[in-house]
C-alpha cells in the first residue's frame, strides 16, 4: 500500500477542543501509512508550538480570507506539486478555501470535519457548505447531534456524513491512584474557556444556592477568556468570592482533574462533543453537564454522570447536592464514566476510524480510475 500524504487545514492552533482534536489526529496517525502536515492561516498558539516541538510538520499559509484568490491558487499549486492524496479541513474559512484548493489541485480525497452544530452559522456559510459538499467525499461529524444539524439545517446529503466520536488518551487521563486529593473541601472543577456559551455563571449561581448548606464547597475554573472579569465580579456580587478560584490556563489538566470531587460543564449553548467532559470521565470523576448538543451522547443519566437543563442554576445545584450527599454513588458513577470512555471514546478508536476512512476512500477512487 502506498504511504498517503495527508494535509490538515485550519485557521489557527490556539487552545480549544477543535485544535486539540487536530493535534491528536496529526500526532496519532500511523506514520508508516501516512505522512502528515498541518497548515494554518495564522502562526502561533499553544497547540501550534506543541506540534512543532513534537516534530510534526506545521506550515503557515498566510491566507488573509476566503476571498484571497491569489493565495488560494498558490496553495492549490503547492498541493499538486507535493502530491497530496488527502485534505482534511477544520473550521469555516479552512473548509471553504481548503476544499476549493484541493478540488483545483485534483486531490483524490477531500474530507471536512464538523466540530460544532450549525446553530451560529450565517446563511452565507450554509450556502457555501451546501455547494462545497458536492466536491467533498465525506463530512466527519463529532456527534449525532452535529450530524443531525448538518442534515436538517445545513441540508447536507446524509450519505456524505460519517459520525466519528472524539477520543482521548485514556492513559494520560487516568484516575491516578497515586495522586491523593490534597484539599478537605468539596471541589467542583470546570475546564472550559471563559465565554458566554460555556455557561460558567450558572455554576456560580448553583454554588451560591448551596453555600449555606455546604460550607466546604468550592469551585475552581481552569481556562481563560473574555468573561473572566465579569465572572469574578459576579462571584463577588453573589457573596461567594472566597469560594471561587480562577486558575487560568493550566499545563497539567489530568493533575487538576484528579483533585476535583466533581467536574461540571454548564454549557449555555450547543456543544459538539466536549473533550473536557471525556477527560474528566476518563479520570474517574462524576460529571454534571447541560443537556444540550452532543453531551447526552456521552452521559447516561445517573450511571456515567448527571444531565441538567441548560441555563438552570437551581437544577445544577440539586445535582451537585445529590453527588455530595452520596459519596459511594458518586464514586460508582466515576468508575462507570471511566469504563464508558474506554469502551466508546478512546483515542485509538477515533484514529482507527479516521485511518480507515482515508484509506477506503482513496483505494476506491484508485480502483475506479483504472
Amino acid at each position: 500500500m502506498p504511504r498517503l500524504n495527508v494535509v490538515h487545514i485550519t485557521e489557527q492552533l490556539k487552545t480549544g477542543g477543535q485544535e486539540q482534536v487536530i493535534a491528536m489526529i496529526a500526532a496519532g496517525l500511523d506514520q508508516r501509512e501516512f505522512s502528515v502536515k498541518v497548515c494554518v492561516f495564522k502562526a502561533g498558539g499553544e497547540i501550534f508550538e506543541c506540534l512543532r516541538q513534537s516534530h510534526i510538520s506545521v506550515e503557515t499559509l498566510g491566507l488573509r480570507s476566503d476571498r484571497d484568490i491569489p493565495g488560494l491558487l498558490r496553495f492549490a499549486r503547492r498541493l499538486k506539486a507535493d502530491n497530496i492524496q488527502v485534505i482534511h479541513t477544520h473550521g469555516h474559512t479552512a473548509d471553504t478555501l481548503g476544499r476549493i484548493a484541493a478540488w483545483l489541485a485534483g486531490v483524490p480525497v477531500i474530507i471536512t470535519h464538523m466540530h460544532n452544530t450549525y446553530r451560529s452559522h450565517a446563511a452565507r456559510q450554509l450556502i457555501k457548505d451546501r455547494l462545497l459538499s458536492r466536491i467533498t467525499d465525506r463530512i466527519i461529524c463529532c456527534s449525532q447531534a452535529v450530524a443531525r444539524a448538518a442534515v436538517e439545517k445545513g441540508k447536507i446529503p446524509p450519505g456524505k456524513i460519517q459520525v466519528v466520536y472524539n477520543g482521548i488518551d485514556d492513559k494520560k487521563f487516568s484516575p491516578g491512584q497515586d495522586s491523593p486529593k490534597h484539599s478537605p473541601d468539596f471541589i467542583v472543577g470546570c475546564v472550559a474557556s471563559l465565554q458566554p456559551h460555556k455557561g460558567q455563571r450558572y455554576l456560580l449561581e448553583a454554588v451560591s444556592l448551596l453555600s449555606g448548606y455546604a460550607p466546604n464547597i468550592r469551585v475552581v475554573f481552569a481556562g481563560e477568556g473574555p468573561l473572566r472579569n465579569e465572572l469574578e465580579a459576579a462571584a463577588g456580587q453573589l457573596g461567594i468570592a472566597d469560594r471561587v478560584e480562577f486558575k487560568g490556563m493550566l499545563g497539567d489538566i489530568p493533575g487538576f482533574l484528579r483533585q476535583c470531587d466533581v467536574v461540571v460543564l454548564p454549557s449555555a449553548g450547543a456543544e459538539g462533543l466536549p473533550l473536557s467532559l471525556l477527560e474528566a470521565m476518563s479520570c474517574g470523576k462524576p460529571v454534571v453537564a447541560s443537556d444540550t448538543g452532543g453531551i447526552p451522547e456521552i452521559i447516561e443519566p445517573g450511571v456515567t454522570g448527571m444531565l441538567v437543563p441548560a441555563r438552570d442554576g437551581r437544577a445544577l445545584a440539586e445535582a451537585l447536592r445529590g453527588l455530595r450527599e452520596t459519596p459511594l454513588k458518586s464514586a460508582e458513577i466515576g468508575r462507570q464514566a471511566r469504563r464508558a470512555v474506554e469502551q466508546r471514546f478512546s483515542l485509538s478508536s477515533m484514529l482507527i476510524q479516521i485511518e480507515t476512512l482515508y484509506r477506503t476512500i482513496y483505494e476506491n477512487k484508485a480502483k475506479r480510475s483504472l
